[in-house]
């Protein structure tokens, strides 16, 4: 009796949001499937420059949505870009929040058999159109990796799997990555 509508991208949003659709994955589910990611530019961007991009991908429950609070914090406005050497690396970097959710949950962004090529997806379709639409530095170590939770699996997972596309990762407390203490 309750009809739930879809979560829409905010106008006026300080991130962007990028939404592509996947031919890997469409032809894999054989339906429409989309890749969609929150863009949060540097502070200070300057479009004749080129920039690393740390590519987040949000803990179950998360999506690119959480792109938009990145944006807010390190607004004009907001003191944490003044913070030290941390703040001001990740002020100087594209933000890039993933949207890892589908009808199965978290996909993890692994190539599985339940949810298809989901990291091939990731690499061979949606960071080339990212690349392609913002100055970003086209080379692994220019690529960093963060996740947290089930997102810290995933960046494990496409850190060790895509070591080509990827140059680093920071991985907190991932999903466990090792079954034999169960």
């Amino acid at each position: 009796t309750r009809r739930t509508a879809a979560k829409t991208w905010p106008s006026g949003a300080a991130a962007d949001l990028v939404e592509i659709r996947s031919t890997l994955l469409s032809e894999f589910h054989k339906r429409e499937v989309f890749l969609r990611a929150g863009v949060v530019k540097p502070v200070g961007f300057d479009p004749s420059r080129s920039y690393a991009a740390i590519y987040e991908v949000p803990g179950y429950g998360g999506d690119h949505f959480g792109a938009i609070g990145i944006a807010r914090r390190r607004g004009p406005n907001s003191s944490r870009v003044a913070l030290g050497d941390e703040a001001a690396l990740q002020a100087s970097t594209f933000w890039i929040v993933l949207g890892p959710e589908s009808p199965n949950g978290h996909t993890l962004f692994a190539d599985s058999a339940n949810n298809g090529p989901c990291g091939r997806a990731l690499v061979e379709e949606l960071i080339p159109e990212l690349e392609r639409r913002y100055p970003l530095i086209a080379r692994p170590e220019a690529r960093l990796l963060r996740g947290h939770s089930s997102g810290g699996w995933s960046t494990l997972w496409l850190a060790l799997t895509y070591p080509t596309t990827f140059g680093a990762t920071w991985s907190t407390s991932p999903d466990p990555v090792d079954f034999r203490r169960f």
